[in-house]
């Protein structure tokens, strides 16, 4: 049974924005952590408990899951869509509690699922595959780990292509194409890395709104990828 006055773990009340049920669920209190250390996609190891693990609520109801920064609204014929694909299949389980690795990734596919029937922005569901993917590197399963980073690939393209990036809730432009150029990296596709880190950096030196501290990282990520590049080829 879980405490709410464990040192890292809190229970939250949550609403199921499909079916409108109460659940509790458990979330990783802020103040508690501690970073240890970051990869260069982002992906960070926290002394104690990752709170990766928790970051998706699952309505244990009709089986809905979702991150904190998903819409609050959605539309009735998406509700309805969620309903009928998922909901009436569903076979009630509780995430409520503490998860384990596995676990924290079947919230994450379902988290997917969920995104795609209502309709989430691609970048959104190209953050959840990249976290699926810092997941089974965790877990030392290349083969997943490759298969999410170039599921979030393609997802990241298509929001670049078609997103607009100035609205209040879109990502930034610069983090999209820094993680293009990052991930394509990783996944082997060199040509790839270099055309999206000369992409960015073309398109965002000197653009309104593009901060300082961006354009550092990813220059000098490029640098160093570069180097990395020509020693591999």
């Amino acid at each position: 049974m879980l405490f709410i006055t464990d040192k890292y773990l809190m229970l939250k009340d949550m609403t199921c924005p499909i079916c409108q049920m109460s659940f509790n669920t458990t979330k990783v209190r802020t103040t508690k952590l501690r970073m240890l250390d970051r990869d260069t996609d982002f992906c960070t190891y926290y002394e104690g408990v990752n709170p990766y693990f928790y970051e998706i609520n699952v309505c244990p109801e009709c089986g809905f899951a979702f991150s904190d920064n998903f819409n609050d609204s959605i539309a009735d014929e998406n509700a309805n869509k969620f309903r009928e694909i998922v909901s009436s299949k569903w076979a009630k389980r509780d995430f409520g509690g503490l998860r384990d690795i596995d676990q924290a990734i079947e919230s994450f596919k379902l988290a997917i699922a969920s995104a795609q029937i209502v309709g989430l922005k691609d970048s959104r569901v190209a953050g959840l595959c990249l976290r699926i993917a810092w997941l089974y590197r965790i877990k030392e399963n290349r083969e997943e780990e490759v298969r999410f980073m170039k599921w979030a690939v393609r997802l990241y393209e298509k929001a670049y292509q078609w997103e607009d990036f100035d609205t209040e809730d879109s990502m930034d432009m610069g983090t999209v194409l820094y993680l293009l150029g990052e991930l394509n990296y990783r996944i082997g596709n060199y040509e790839k890395a270099s055309n999206w880190f000369n992409i960015a950096i073309t398109k965002l030196t000197n653009a309104p709104g593009v901060s300082a501290r961006t354009m550092v990282l990813i220059r000098d990520r490029w640098h160093d990828i570069r180097a990395d590049i020509k020693k591999a080829l």
